[in-house]
């Protein structure tokens, strides 16, 4: 027994792994015979070493017990195994674990490199069910959508998003670990290949997938004015960008179309079809109520697009076209608030120097006093949007 006992420090030395049976029943040996259990301890001690053929070895042992457990010569051994069986067994599950594991990954990077966004998302549910909230996993699942999205693929947007989300809680807890360091500046990162973050750049990518997939791909602008305005806010990467505000813009030009839709027959009503000083008077009230909502709304997206105009680049052709349109955008929507043309810089000025206002509250209406409203033209549609809502550029 101490000849075997020696062999006990040795470390596995190969990565490779046998599934194990369940052992056959093993009828009950003679204790002499002594060609039986040498035999069956030769086989255990060259193949115990090596996770290769651990296997064979617990396969072995088992049957060794059941021989000859109560043997007194093979007591030693007979304890050894009860000692150690169960050990191997242990060995050998965590291999086929790691194994599986390991062919998951090394399709999910196979995935990623290939730009198979579909099997990104099945390998990456494949590993996520067996390491719940692995951030490298959630990081990559979180991120591949936008590139999908922007490609005109919404397969897996909902996907997407509710990954993005759980990657995002994550990046923005502190005690959340980021397990990689990237080599070229020793950041701490999660994710991987093109879709490796640092936590900063996590919770920004993460907000903006998030906002991107409600705004252009759900078309729910109003879900994703949230997450836009917090990077207008707080992203040094995305307060430049010059679509963050011009989405908002957007979305003010919508309210302020549905507006218009609401107030241009209520007025048509007062002007054709009231025939009592009540109604005319219930009506105009109406139609003031709403005009007020309106002009305030007129104001937000002079605010939003004239923020996009004042970070807007002009250093290519296609810059300056888009800067060019905003600002022609924006005039007109000027002009039809202010009635005039003159004083549109010096209101952009004054207005973009102060904090942007947050989208997710109520705007205040705009009470002016007015001449009558029977000879009010209030358009259904912002001046300068040509009957849509205004165009914003995504990147």
């Amino acid at each position: 027994m101490n000849t075997f006992k020696k062999y006990l420090g040795y470390g596995m030395l190969a990565a490779a792994f046998l599934t194990v049976g369940t052992a056959d029943g093993y009828a009950q040996a003679s204790c002499d015979d002594v060609d039986g259990y040498t035999a069956l301890d030769a086989k255990i001690r060259e193949s115990y070493a090596k996770l290769a053929t651990l296997p064979v070895a617990i396969t072995s042992g088992k049957e060794f017990l059941e021989k000859y457990g109560t043997c007194e010569p093979t007591a030693g051994m007979a304890t050894y195994l009860k000692e150690n069986i169960q050990k191997w067994e242990a060995r050998v599950k965590e291999a086929g674990e790691k194994a599986e594991v390991d062919a998951m990954f090394g399709r999910f990077d196979a995935a990623i490199k290939a730009g198979n966004a579909a099997q990104v998302y099945t390998s990456g549910r494949e590993i996520l069910a067996k390491q719940p909230g692995n951030p490298n996993v959630i990081m990559v699942m979180g991120a591949v959508g936008l590139d999908e999205a922007i490609k005109g693929n919404a397969v897996n947007v909902d996907a997407s998003i509710a990954n993005a989300k759980t990657a995002l809680a994550y990046a923005k807890n502190p005690s959340s670990e980021f397990p990689k360091t990237r080599a070229s500046d020793k950041a701490k990162t999660a994710g991987a290949f093109q879709y490796e973050f640092s936590r900063e750049q996590a919770v920004d990518q993460m907000t903006y997938v998030i906002g991107y997939m409600h705004y252009y791909v759900k078309k729910d602008k109003k879900m994703a004015l949230p997450y836009f305005y917090e990077l207008s806010q707080s992203s040094e990467r995305f307060k430049g960008d010059p679509s963050l505000y011009a989405a908002v813009g957007s979305y003010y030009t919508d309210e302020a179309v549905r507006l218009g839709n609401e107030i241009k027959p209520l007025i048509e009503k007062l002007n054709n079809a009231a025939t009592t000083d009540e109604e005319k008077i219930e009506l105009d009230k109406q139609i003031k109520v709403k005009e007020a909502v309106y002009k305030a709304y007129e104001e937000r997206t002079l605010d939003a697009f004239g923020r996009a105009y004042k970070v807007a680049k002009n250093g290519t052709p296609e810059e300056k076209t888009y800067r060019d349109n905003l600002y022609k955008t924006i005039q007109a929507i000027y002009e039809s608030r202010f009635a005039k043309k003159d004083g549109v810089d010096a209101w952009l000025s004054t207005a973009t120097a102060k904090p942007m206002p947050n989208p997710l509250l109520e705007v205040t209406p705009i009470v002016e006093e007015t001449t009558t409203t029977t000879t009010t033209t209030t358009s259904a549609t912002p001046a300068g949007t040509n009957g849509k809502t205004a165009t914003v550029a995504k990147p």
